[in-house]
């Protein structure tokens, strides 16, 4: 126990003198309290003591974090899986610095569709709830998911509003958005028809939505519908030119997630493949900050952090490096009980996988030279700015930061003074100030007003 925790606080040593030997994570903090890094470990005792063994041999970031480290916190757990769970929603809870974050800080959106509803509704939200609903994403690429909503409302009439009114439909019957169930002119079941062809949709299971709204057309017309036929032979059309656009990479109809993995200088890049039905039908991208890990720790923690939130787990998610044996069955064993069903981690050494699988690796790398060539092209035209700005005013020296001062007010009152700053020819929004002016107050006075503003500002300076 001396040679172990040797050079540490007695916190420390205490905390390892009387570690479990059980299954559980483990949450460092540092000497505010704060939590520093969330793990979890099939034995606490082994784990948590291997952080304060042969420091030499530890990366750099390790050895950052055994510095900070000022208390360690354990929660045993039944089981290695629920070890696990509770790491992923410790790590989302906490975002620790020294873990590997999925989201770098920003939460993606997801598509929720009310199915708990009598009518159902298809909306945007960034929280997802325990509330019967049915969920999609979350989306990394915004735009992307707005013409998905777009595209699902003109091709199926939902309703839109919050609380629905009894006594007359809205605005969206009339001009055809919205078949105006609050006024009882659709049933619920037939409602709810187009709801499970919204599902089907974002499940990508648009072949069989085809044939499903077929058999519908059919029916309608076989009944003398025939208004009802129509608004089901456009929804047919609109399904089938969405079929068209999504292109078939597989022969089997699988369901499957591609991971591609790419680096440079910015950090990481993390590119996601949908395949659903043997077809590709969506992307998405994270970008992760490089914190010194190996690819294949980038990959585990990225891969235990996205189905922890993921609506949908597919039955083989292909990875460019695979976790160690033991974890890799670990987490197989997790998303089987999430989902309900076999799921196998993949790392494709031949055949249409393997060139899915080096598509998407491309894609990542291209996306973090597409990012690094427009952060310096930005850069680049930034300074050059400034230089053109320095040499029609003649100076001499570089123009290493420009203060811009506006006034305004409503008809003489209530005026106010904003200065914006620029550094080098790049905006400096933590510069930015904004001024209450006293001595123009009542009267449009911009000259005096602007007096006042420079003054102030510049009063201390000699």
């Amino acid at each position: 126990m001396t040679e172990l925790a040797a050079g540490f606080s007695d916190n420390i040593k205490n905390a390892l003198a009387v570690l479990p030997e059980k299954p559980g994570v483990y949450l460092m903090h540092d000497a505010s309290g704060k939590v520093i890094y969330v793990g979890k470990a099939v034995v606490l005792k082994n784990r948590v003591r291997s952080y304060f063994r042969n420091l030499a041999s530890h990366t750099p970031k390790v050895k950052a974090m055994v510095a900070k480290i000022a208390e360690i916190e354990t929660i045993v757990t039944s089981s290695e899986v629920e070890a696990l769970i509770l790491e992923c929603n410790l790590i989302k809870k906490y975002r620790p610095r020294y873990n590997i974050s999925l989201k770098d800080d920003k939460t993606y959106p997801y598509l929720k569709v009310t199915v708990q509803e009598d009518f159902p509704r298809l909306y945007v939200t960034r929280r997802q709830l325990r509330d019967g609903a049915r969920y999609y994403g979350p989306y990394a690429d915004a735009g992307a998911m707005h013409a998905t909503v777009k595209l699902l409302r003109s091709m199926f009439p939902l309703r839109t509003c919050r609380k629905m009114n009894p006594d007359r439909p809205c605005l969206n019957y009339h001009i055809k958005r919205c078949l105006a169930p609050c006024a009882g002119y659709i049933s619920k079941a037939d409602y709810h028809k187009m709801i499970k062809s919204v599902c089907m949709v974002l499940d990508g299971r648009t072949t069989e939505l085809e044939r499903d709204l077929k058999q519908q057309m059919q029916e309608a017309a076989d009944n003398y519908a025939f208004e009802e036929a129509a608004r089901l032979r456009d929804q047919l059309q609109a399904v089938a030119r969405l079929n068209e656009a999504q292109k078939a990479v597989t022969n089997n109809g699988g369901d499957m997630d591609i991971f591609g993995l790419g680096q440079d200088m910015t950090g990481l890049c993390v590119q996601l493949f949908f395949v659903r039905k043997g077809k590709l039908i969506g992307r998405d991208n994270f970008f992760l900050p490089d914190g010194g890990d190996t690819p294949q720790e980038v990959m585990t923690a990225f891969v235990k952090q996205y189905y922890n939130e993921a609506t949908f787990i597919p039955k083989e998610v292909v990875l460019p490096y695979l976790p160690e044996e033991d974890e890799k069955q670990l987490i197989e064993t997790w998303l089987a009980d999430k989902a309900q069903r076999r799921v196998e981690l993949l790392l494709p050494q031949r055949g249409v996988k393997k060139d899915l699988l080096k598509l998407a690796n491309e894609n990542a790398v291209k996306l973090l030279n597409e990012r690094l060539r427009k952060g310096s092209l930005s850069l680049k035209n930034d300074l050059q700015a400034a230089e053109e700005l320095q040499q029609a005013l003649g100076l001499e020296h570089p123009l290493e930061r420009m203060d811009c001062f506006d006034i305004s007010h409503t008809q003489g009152s209530e005026t106010v003074a904003s200065m914006v700053v620029f550094r080098n020819g790049t905006s400096s929004k933590k510069d930015y100030r904004r001024y209450k002016i006293v001595s123009a107050e009542g009267k449009p006075d911009d000259f005096k007003s602007m007096q006042e503003v420079v003054y102030r500002r510049y009063r201390d300076y000699e």
